[in-house]
C-alpha cells in the first residue's frame, strides 16, 4: 500500500531524511547498474574482438594449409616432370636424358645422379675435398640449436611473437620493420 502524500509543508524532519535516504539508494542503485552496463558492454566487445581474431586466425590457417597443400602439388608436378626427362632407356641401362649428350664424359648409368637425389629422403653431407684441418675446425665449431617455435614464440629480430609475423611481408605490427620471423636459437 502506498502511503497517503504528504505535502511539502507538512513534512518533518524523520520524514524528509527518509525521502534522502530513498534519493541516495536510488541514485547508488543506478551507478551500480550503469557499472554493471558498462562492464557488459566491455566484456561483449572483448568477446566479439577474440571471435574476430579466431575467426581471422582460422581463416589464416585455411590460407596457409592451401597454400602449403598447393606448394606440395607443384613440387610433386615438378618432381614427375624431372623423373619423365630422366627415365630408364628401353634399349638398355641407361639414363635418355643424361645419354643425348647432356652430361657427356659422365656416367649415365639409371638411376642417374638426378634420380638418385630425388629418391634419397635427405642429402648426405660428403667431406671429400676438406682438408682434414678445417674439418676438424668445423666439427668443433659450436652450432647453435634452434628451440621449437609456437605460436607464442618471439622473433629474435623484432620480439613480437610468431603470430603477429606473415609469411609474405614479415611482422604485421605497425612500424615494425621485422623482415621476417628469427627463429631463437637456445
Amino acid at each position: 500500500m502506498t502511503e497517503p502524500r504528504v505535502s511539502l509543508d507538512d513534512l518533518t524532519s524523520d520524514q524528509l531524511d527518509q525521502l534522502y535516504n530513498r534519493a541516495e539508494q536510488a541514485e547508488a542503485e543506478v551507478r551500480d547498474l550503469r557499472e554493471e552496463i558498462r562492464t557488459a558492454t566491455i566484456a561483449r566487445t572483448d568477446a566479439e574482438r577474440a571471435r574476430d581474431r579466431h575467426r581471422w586466425y582460422a581463416d589464416d590457417a585455411g590460407r596457409q594449409c592451401g597454400l602449403q597443400r598447393t606448394r606440395a602439388e607443384d613440387a610433386e608436378a615438378a618432381n614427375d616432370r624431372v623423373r619423365q626427362l630422366h627415365r630408364k632407356a628401353s634399349h638398355g641401362d641407361t639414363c635418355v636424358y643424361c645419354a643425348h649428350g647432356q652430361r657427356l664424359g659422365y656416367d649415365t648409368t639409371w638411376p642417374c645422379d638426378t634420380i638418385r637425389a630425388l629418391d634419397q629422403a635427405q642429402q648426405p653431407t660428403t667431406t671429400e675435398g676438406i682438408a682434414p684441418h678445417a674439418q676438424a675446425a668445423a666439427d668443433a665449431a659450436p652450432r647453435p640449436t634452434l628451440a621449437e617455435v609456437y605460436l607464442a614464440t618471439p622473433c629474435d629480430a623484432c620480439a613480437h611473437t610468431l603470430n603477429w609475423h606473415d609469411n609474405k611481408i614479415g611482422c604485421t605490427v605497425r612500424l615494425c620493420v621485422c623482415g621476417q620471423f628469427q627463429q631463437p636459437t637456445t
